[in-house]
């Protein structure tokens, strides 16, 4: 039988990816309908949270997209546009 070797390269990692901040140690979150409750009840208590992080709202009309924004931020996505997350 041969031998098998392994060469060790090392690899630069970015001091991000571990600790406090690591994108690991945060719960993303996309909200599909930025209407009444989500902005009044839902967005509000996750983004009480430091462990949450809103990636992206999405709903079809614009004034409601809008809002949801100004909450948590986050891509915007509504009908016929980057709409491939939700398919609404």
């Amino acid at each position: 039988m041969g031998v098998v070797g392994a060469i060790a390269v090392p690899t630069i990692v970015p001091s991000s990816v571990f600790g406090k901040n690591a994108p690991s140690n945060k719960i993303n979150v996309g909200q599909i309908g930025c209407g009444r409750i989500a902005r009044d009840h839902d967005l509000p208590g996750t983004m009480q949270h430091e462990i949450a992080r809103l990636v992206a709202v999405c709903d079809l009309d614009k004034n409601r997209l809008i809002d949801g924004k100004k909450i948590g931020g986050g891509l915007l996505y509504q009908k016929n546009r980057k709409c491939q997350l939700c398919r609404c």
